[in-house]
């Protein structure tokens, strides 16, 4: 009722990442017809979306990655643990994907370790097709959802005395699972390069939460 009536949409969890609000006006013939020209007063119809975001932050873990030791000598074997907690602070348990890389290389890439954030929190696109018969009553297509219309969117060992081991990545673990205390620990060989490796961790809960972290270690 009125000119700007108020409708009021609880925001739940299902809603991620987004939602479309979508109105819908309709208004009937309002005079009659004139007997020729423009007819200001037959039945007509509005309608608009707008999509809602729910904030992504909070689907962020926060993932800490630590050596035993920052400055280590090549072919040395060094443990680095992972803790993942929620925003409260609470340990959880979650998938890693984890791997050490020389920093060198990285940088002539420009390579960021990956946050998964924005990926899994992208919005959606709007999958609802509006029609109206008056419009269309000699023209009627019916696209398929998503046609048209619709924004689509976004090895080798080391050891002796020569060194010989100059891998690129030092460690890759694809599979690594933390305890219910959040934790996990990886244990690796460090290559016999001089250089520095980030140590990566990339997270996923499975709660569809989701943060990545990251360290260095010299050697």
């Amino acid at each position: 009722t009125g000119p700007t009536p108020t409708v009021r949409v609880p925001i739940t969890d299902a809603m991620r990442p987004n939602a479309f609000v979508s109105v819908h006006l309709v208004r009937g013939r309002s005079a009659d017809p004139p007997p020729r020209g423009q007819d200001p007063g037959a039945p007509t119809f509005r309608l608009g979306y707008a999509s809602l975001t729910l904030n992504p932050e909070a689907r962020r873990l926060a993932v800490s990655v630590t050596p035993s030791k920052k400055e280590a000598r090549p072919g040395e074997a060094i443990e680095v643990d992972v803790a993942v907690r929620d925003r409260a602070g609470k340990p959880v348990r979650s998938a890693v994907t984890f791997y050490a890389v020389d920093e060198g290389v990285l940088m002539l890439t420009g390579y960021k370790t990956p946050d998964p954030i924005p990926v899994f929190t992208a919005p959606r696109p709007l999958s609802v097709v509006t029609l109206d018969g008056r419009d269309d009553l000699a023209r009627l297509v019916v696209r398929r959802l998503g046609e048209g219309g619709a924004d689509k969117g976004d090895e080798g060992g080391g050891g002796g005395d020569v060194r010989a081991d100059f891998r690129v990545t030092a460690h890759f673990e694809p599979s690594l699972v933390t305890g219910a205390d959040g934790k996990a620990k990886v244990r690796f060989t460090l290559p016999d390069g001089t250089t520095t490796y980030r140590l990566m961790a990339v997270v996923a809960a499975e709660d569809d939460r989701f943060g990545f972290g990251e360290s260095q270690v010299q050697t």
